[in-house]
């Protein structure tokens, strides 16, 4: 296996972290569509889950830090792209502001 492979390999993998959490974060209890793609896992395990990811990506840990970087993803963007999906204002919080140029190179933004 070329290294090249190996490191898309990674970015691959700590790209499914990301988009994991970006999909818990947007499940809605409230939809059923939703409700039905939860493949029998309890309700209060989705409602954990929602809630860990949304701290998750409001936060500014090394641990979210970390796995952006492993993505090859800039957090901002993650974070951008996080209120986005969420409909959240683009401030999270007093520490972090997004502003523009913050994707990595050849996202849309």
């Amino acid at each position: 296996m070329s290294q090249d492979i190996a490191i898309d390999e990674c970015y691959t993998l700590w790209g499914a972290v990301v988009e994991r959490a970006l999909l818990d974060a947007r499940w809605n209890p409230n939809n059923s569509d939703e409700a039905s793609r939860c493949n029998g896992i309890p309700h209060i395990q989705m409602v954990n889950a929602r809630g860990n990811a949304l701290r998750w990506l409001r936060g500014n840990t090394e641990d979210f830090h970390f796995v952006c970087e492993a993505a090859g993803l800039n957090p901002a963007y993650v974070k951008r792209l996080a209120a986005e999906q969420l409909g959240e204002d683009l401030i999270w919080n007093n520490h972090f502001r997004i502003g523009r140029g913050d994707a990595p190179q050849g996202a849309d933004t």
